[in-house]
C-alpha cells in the first residue's frame, strides 16, 4: 500500500506541475495552433516564412479570402436610397463597437473639417512610448519571417515588406503578451477611427457611414532606397468597371476604400533618411504638383481621400515602418463606385 501511495502522491504532483505549464503557456499555445490553420502563401507572395520561430510571435492572417470571393451582381439589388437604413448594416454597426476613447480624443471638429477638404495630419496621435512598444512587436514579426514583398505583376513599383493584420489578438487567447501589446493598441486606435470621425460628419455626407478597415497592413520599407511610385489606393472611382477593383469580400476590395489611414512608428526620422510621403493636387490639370511632403515621424497618424489623392514613398534608407488602414463605406450607399457600373438588366 505504501508504494502505491507514494507513485499516486508523485502522480499527482506531476499532473498539478503540468496543469500549471498549460496555463501559463495558454495564449502562446493558442497562438501556435491558430497560426498553423491561419497561414497561407496566396498567389503573388515572395518569400517564406521561417521554420522556426519564437513562441510567442503570433499572425492573425484571417485573410485568405482578402484574394478572393464573389462580387455584388446588380446594383439595383443592393443600393440603399434612404440613408437611415444603413444604421441597420452590420459593418456600420461595428464601428461602434470598435470605438476607442484615444480615437475620439485625436478626432476634433478642425481635423474633421480639414479631412472634409481632402486630407490632414494628425502629430503626436499616439505617444512616443506607444511606438517604442509598437514597433517591438513588428520588428519581433518581420523577424520571424512573417512579412512578405508582393510580386512587382501584382503591385508594380510597391517595394515594401507587408502583413495584413485583420485582427492582433483573438480575445479567446487570454491576455495580450506584452511583446505585442502597443502594436495591439495602435490597431485598436486606426480601427476606432471610422466611428470617431462618423461622429462629427451631417447624415447625408458619405463619411457619416464610414466603416472600420476590414484589415490593417503592416508596412516596412527597407533601408536601402526602397519605396513606392505614385499611385492612387481606390482607382475604380475612375475605372470602376475593372473587375480587379471587384475582388474580394465585401469591405477588403479596392472599390470599398474611402479613407487611407497611416500610422508612422519611426523615432527620430532625419532628412537624410528619405522615405517621405508626398500627396499630388488631385485637381484637372494639376496633377503633378506637389501639395506635401510629409515625414513618416513616429505617432504620426496622415489621413486623405483614397479616391482622389495620388501619392508615393520617396526611396528610404532607413527602415520605414507603417501601419496603413483603408477605412470604408457601405457597397449599398449611393456615393460607392459600385453603383457606376453598367449593369445588364
Amino acid at each position: 500500500a505504501a508504494p502505491k501511495s507514494g507513485v499516486m502522491a508523485a502522480m499527482s504532483k506531476c499532473l498539478l506541475l503540468a496543469a500549471v505549464v498549460l496555463s501559463l503557456a495558454w495564449p502562446s499555445l493558442c497562438f501556435q495552433l491558430g497560426l498553423s490553420r491561419a497561414l497561407f502563401r496566396p498567389q503573388g507572395w515572395i518569400g517564406s516564412r521561417r521554420s522556426s520561430c519564437s513562441p510567442c510571435t503570433m499572425l492573425l492572417m484571417q485573410t485568405a479570402n482578402l484574394h478572393r470571393g464573389t462580387t455584388l451582381e446588380r446594383k439595383d439589388e443592393y443600393r440603399i436610397e434612404n440613408l437611415s437604413e444603413l444604421a441597420d448594416l452590420p459593418l456600420v454597426r461595428k464601428r461602434e463597437e470598435l470605438l476607442s476613447s484615444l480615437a475620439e480624443s485625436i478626432v476634433t471638429p478642425e481635423v474633421y473639417a480639414q479631412l472634409q477638404q481632402g486630407w490632414c495630419v494628425i502629430d503626436d496621435a499616439v505617444s512616443p512610448e506607444l511606438c517604442v512598444r509598437a514597433l517591438q512587436g513588428a520588428k519581433t514579426l518581420r523577424q520571424d519571417g512573417f512579412m512578405y514583398r508582393l510580386k512587382d505583376e501584382y503591385a508594380p513599383g510597391r517595394q515594401d515588406d507587408i502583413m495584413p493584420i485583420e485582427e492582433l489578438w483573438k480575445p479567446e487567447w487570454g491576455p495580450v503578451l506584452e511583446e505585442f501589446q502597443g502594436l495591439d493598441e495602435a490597431c485598436k486606435l486606426v480601427k476606432g477611427m471610422a466611428g470617431a470621425l462618423a461622429r462629427h460628419a451631417q447624415p447625408t455626407d458619405d463619411l457619416a457611414w464610414l466603416c472600420p478597415p476590414h484589415y490593417m497592413q503592416l508596412a516596412c520599407f527597407a533601408a536601402q532606397g526602397r519605396g513606392y511610385i505614385r499611385h492612387l489606393d481606390n482607382p475604380a472611382h475612375s475605372n470602376p468597371v475593372d473587375p480587379q477593383f471587384q475582388e474580394g469580400i465585401v469591405g477588403s476590395r479596392v472599390c470599398d476604400r474611402r479613407i487611407t489611414a497611416l500610422l508612422y512608428f519611426n523615432e527620430d526620422w532625419k532628412e537624410e533618411n528619405g522615405g517621405y510621403l508626398r500627396l499630388f493636387n488631385p485637381e484637372p490639370g494639376q496633377e503633378d504638383q506637389v501639395l506635401a511632403t510629409l515625414k513618416p515621424q513616429a505617432g504620426r497618424l496622415v489621413l486623405f481621400d483614397a479616391t482622389r489623392y495620388f501619392h508615393e514613398v520617396m526611396p528610404s534608407y532607413r527602415e520605414r515602418w507603417a501601419l496603413s488602414a483603408w477605412m470604408t463605406i457601405p457597397p449599398q450607399h449611393p456615393a460607392h463606385p459600385r453603383h457606376r457600373i453598367e449593369c445588364n438588366p
